[in-house]
């Protein structure tokens, strides 16, 4: 879980990546069952070489953009099979009434957020 990140990471909950010295995971990788709250940027991120990527299990509340997972794709052509799934997941957005603002409203800002980044990215 992580919960009001603003630093460190860049304001992003946790960055799940494939495990290098796994040569499947140059196939297909998958993060599961983790939640972030009130993170600057991502709750969760993902955006590595692979042909498959899968979030399962997320639960996003009140992160500025919310979940994104990617894949790259290394130069094997436009048309084979790549896919970033999240499946079984929740994002919840911002309560207007939030409880646990500072009185003098210092943490809940108004940003322009989004719920789940998506995409593909070709590297050669």
């Amino acid at each position: 879980m992580a919960h009001s990140i603003n630093a460190g990471l860049n304001g992003v909950g946790g960055i799940a990546y494939p495990d290098p010295s796994r040569p499947q995971h140059r196939t297909c990788y998958e993060a599961s069952h983790f939640s972030a709250y009130k993170c600057a940027k991502q709750g969760l991120f993902g955006w590595f070489e692979t042909k498959k990527a899968v979030f399962t299990d997320i639960t996003s509340v009140d992160n500025a953009w919310g979940i994104a997972l990617a894949v790259k794709q290394s130069g094997e052509g436009e048309y084979n099979e790549f896919w970033s799934e999240i499946a079984n997941s929740k994002v919840y957005g911002e309560f207007l009434e939030s409880k646990d603002c500072p009185e003098d409203g210092s943490f809940c800002k108004r940003l322009a957020k989004m719920g789940v980044m998506a995409a593909l990215s070709e590297i050669g």
